[in-house]
């Protein structure tokens, strides 16, 4: 069962780091900011993970099952929570169009202190005698914590999905929500579960399974997200170069041996029987068609060509 579990969790990573990997390329091409908080929010829970993942190779493959009572797991466990929980916290209220008040996301943002707080009290308030009890209860209670963050986001999305900045930040949203709901009940399962002396770790994986979901979605709806743009970027570009090119090559603003020239490239005519019927130099016609493509920014006859094709079929 163990392995069975390592081999989940590497595939899990697998995709996270596919997921992540496309994210940063996006934050580079595209220089999002939203892409940007969305990169820290995915790098936070990749951590938030791992950490469950280091404790579970503890005790399946270490011999360590009482790992989560170690002062290492606890601390990091507190400090990666409060960094999930304010990264989490700004990136959801950048996804709306509207301006958020920034008087809630500084409360947000104070509540990702909490296991902070948490995190103080374990290590010098409570007695060294009750530590262990102490330390599974403030990681229950920050998991709570996280929790009612997750519920948050989805009544904030919920309210806002209307006012999506784009197609895929309302799909995003949609599958956050969706995603969210089912997580809460079986992540505190597992926390209740998995943190208790009398268990050894038995990871039920709820927030891995969360993350491959959501891995999956970075490099499907990512991916479709960049070939879509991609496919409309080079649409608007060669609809404006096209727009261009025909208002250039609009008989009316040609001459006529230009539309002799232009007449005979579309009969397929070369430069020297171009010449013979224009009774020009074939240097002369070679300067018409370079001043030709040119102007209309055309990269060769055969392009040329089919814009003045266009040109003329309007």
């Amino acid at each position: 069962m163990a392995i069975a579990f390592l081999t989940f969790y590497l595939l899990t990573h697998a995709m996270g780091f596919a997921g992540i990997g496309m994210v940063v390329f996006i934050c580079v091409y595209e220089k999002d900011a939203r892409d940007v908080r969305y990169l820290a929010f995915l790098v936070s829970f990749f951590l938030y993970v791992a950490l469950s993942n280091g404790g579970f190779i503890c005790s399946s493959f270490m011999g360590n099952p009482s790992f989560f009572l170690d002062t290492w797991y606890f601390i990091a466990y507190m400090a990666v929570t409060s960094f999930l929980m304010a990264v989490y916290s700004v990136f959801i209220h950048g996804l709306p169009k509207i301006k958020q008040s920034r008087h809630i996301l500084r409360k947000l943002i104070a509540a990702s202190c909490l296991p902070l707080v948490y995190l103080a009290l374990g290590l010098f308030v409570v007695p060294s005698a009750d530590s262990a009890v102490a330390r599974v209860f403030l990681m229950r209670a920050a998991a709570v914590t996280l929790v009612l963050l997750l519920i948050y986001s989805i009544m904030f999305m919920r309210a806002n999905r209307d006012n999506a900045i784009d197609a895929e930040c309302a799909m995003m949203m949609r599958f956050s929500i969706v995603a969210n709901s089912l997580l809460i009940i079986p992540f505190l399962a597992e926390t209740w579960y998995n943190y208790d002396v009398a268990h050894p770790y038995i990871p039920l994986s709820a927030e891995s399974i969360y993350y491959l979901a959501l891995s999956v979605a970075n490099v499907g709806w990512l991916a479709h997200g960049v070939l879509l743009k991609r496919k409309r970027a080079l649409d608007a570009a060669f609809s404006a170069r096209d727009a261009y090119a025909q208002a250039a090559l609009d008989p009316d603003s040609l001459g006529d041996r230009e539309k002799n020239i232009l007449a005979y490239l579309m009969l397929g005519l070369g430069n020297k029987q171009i010449a013979a019927h224009l009774e020009m130099t074939e240097f002369m016609v070679r300067n018409h068609i370079s001043a030709l493509l040119k102007k209309a920014g055309a990269r060769n006859r055969v392009e040329l060509v089919e814009l003045y094709r266009k040109t003329l079929s309007r």
